[in-house]
């Protein structure tokens, strides 16, 4: 394959200018405790939910939109990109 020894990163070029604006979120997410047990990866309070309240780790409630999750070419969660109540990191 010809990007083998591309660098991961938290954005896709190729997948990002076939896309335009970014992708849907996967069908198959049910829960980011799923995701991040799928991918042995943390999900921290300002990287989750799909329409789902979590609790951090450190117990502070966030309720987000996840508006995108973007997936490397080998099928790793790179990174998501959300709206939402952003503040709920510091209450």
């Amino acid at each position: 394959p010809h990007n083998t020894h591309r660098p991961a990163t938290a954005m896709s070029d190729v997948e990002d200018d076939e896309m335009g604006d970014a992708p849907p979120p996967p069908k198959e997410v049910k829960k980011v405790e799923e995701v991040g047990e799928m991918y042995n990866m943390p999900i921290h309070a300002l990287k989750l939910c799909y329409g789902l309240r979590w609790s951090s780790e450190a117990g502070k409630k966030a309720d987000l939109d996840l508006t995108a999750m973007c997936f490397g070419h080998d099928g790793t969660l790179l990174d998501v990109v959300f709206h939402g109540c952003m503040a709920s990191k510091n209450n």
